[in-house]
C-alpha cells in the first residue's frame, strides 16, 4: 500500500534544487563548487591590458591575482582592500563593477 499522501494545493509554492515530493528513503545530496567564473576576470584583465603606464598595469594585474585570491578562500574584507587599489579607471569599469557586486565587494 502506498503511504505517500499529498494534498493541498502547491500554486505558488517555492522548491529548492533537486525537490522530491512522493518519494520515501529518499537521499539527495547537492554538490556546489567555489570556482570563479573565470570570464569575470577574464574581462577585468582585459581592461587592465588597456591601461598606457606599465607600473600601473603591471600592479593592477598583480592585485587583481589577489582579490581572486581573496574571494576564493572568502575573504571578502581583503578583497575590498585590494579592490581600492584598483585604479579608479579600472574600478568603475564594467568589468570591476560586476565583479564587486556579484561577491560583495561594493
Amino acid at each position: 500500500m502506498n503511504k505517500n499522501v499529498i494534498s493541498g494545493d502547491f500554486s505558488h509554492a517555492q522548491f529548492g534544487d533537486n525537490t522530491n515530493l512522493q518519494g520515501s528513503n529518499i537521499t539527495q545530496a547537492k554538490t556546489v563548487t567555489n570556482e570563479l567564473p573565470n570570464a569575470l576576470f577574464e574581462n577585468l584583465i582585459s581592461e587592465i591590458n588597456n591601461l598606457i603606464d606599465q607600473d600601473e598595469k603591471t600592479d593592477s594585474l598583480d592585485n587583481v591575482s589577489k582579490m581572486q585570491e581573496a574571494i576564493k578562500t572568502g575573504n571578502i574584507e581583503r578583497a575590498k582592500k585590494v579592490f581600492g587599489w584598483l585604479p579608479r579607471a579600472i574600478r568603475t569599469s564594467a568589468a570591476a563593477l560586476t565583479i564587486a557586486k556579484t561577491f560583495g565587494i561594493l
